[in-house]
């Protein structure tokens, strides 16, 4: 197979690891996801993205707290990804 295939698509949120969370905050999100039955030979590439927003796939979120529902306003997001202590763990078989 030749080509870019999308693995997992998954969305949490602030409020799930720290209901206090205050803005320029640092705060840590860990994730685990179901195994895979892809194949990663030497000399691909496995890419890991990360978005604020995946709308379509998931209802557009208006960075404010509530029920998105009962949302009127919306606010920007601006989100830093700090890796310093990051990391993947793959399977080796």
């Amino acid at each position: 197979m030749v080509g870019d295939y999308g693995l997992r698509d998954d969305i949490n949120q602030i409020s799930n690891f720290d209901c206090n969370y205050k803005p320029n905050s640092e705060i840590e999100i860990g994730f685990s996801f179901d195994e895979h039955a892809f194949i990663i030979k030497k000399g691909e590439k496995l890419r890991i993205d990360f978005s604020s927003s995946a709308f379509p796939l998931y209802v557009r979120h208006t960075n404010n707290r509530g029920l998105f529902s009962k949302q009127i306003t919306t606010k920007i997001a601006v989100n830093t990804v700090i890796l310093d202590d990051s990391y993947i763990e793959l399977p080796i078989n």
